[in-house]
């Protein structure tokens, strides 16, 4: 059986243990109740979803920005029920907020498609770790510019012999 004294004294060990308990309550209760002041560092805890060209990743380790192509998702219906004007405005939708959430450091857009939800320009490495788990984001690949020779047309029949 403890004394008043013997009391006192467990009490008084427990105490720090109690406030660290109730501070990290509070703490809990604080990010709980306020939506999305800590949005920035939670994005970057998230794993990554948007797939990133391995080229890409390389080319970032000797430059300080890249040439890219973002793929952006395609509207969440059945392609036989899109519209135009359905696709313009998703498109829309997801650039800005693509875009919203990236600086002139690390970004600088070179074309923003009308209805192809997808962007070009210049990134950098901080572009790309804010890009990788964007909800908006399919993937970020290198933008690859294709140069093709002149080829002379072949044609399978020649109209004229009647082969069709």
């Amino acid at each position: 059986m403890l004394t008043s004294s013997g009391q006192q004294s467990a009490a008084l060990r427990l105490r720090p243990l109690a406030l660290t308990v109730l501070g990290l309550l509070a703490l809990a209760a604080v990010l709980l109740f306020v939506p999305g002041r800590f949005a920035g560092e939670a994005q970057l805890l998230q794993e990554p979803t948007a797939f990133i060209d391995p080229a890409l990743l390389e080319a970032l380790e000797t430059q300080a920005e890249v040439e890219v192509f973002i793929s952006l998702k395609e509207l969440d219906l059945p392609i036989t029920e899109w519209t135009t004007e359905m696709r313009r405005q998703n498109t829309a939708e997801r650039q800005a907020r693509v875009l919203s959430v990236l600086t002139d450091s690390d970004f600088t857009l070179i074309h923003q498609f009308e209805i192809a939800p997808a962007l070009s320009g210049r990134i950098s490495k901080s572009g790309v770790q804010k890009l990788a788990s964007h909800p908006d984001v399919v993937d970020i690949a290198l933008d690859v510019k294709v140069f093709g020779d002149a080829v002379e047309p072949t044609f399978l029949g020649d109209g004229d012999s009647g082969d069709r």
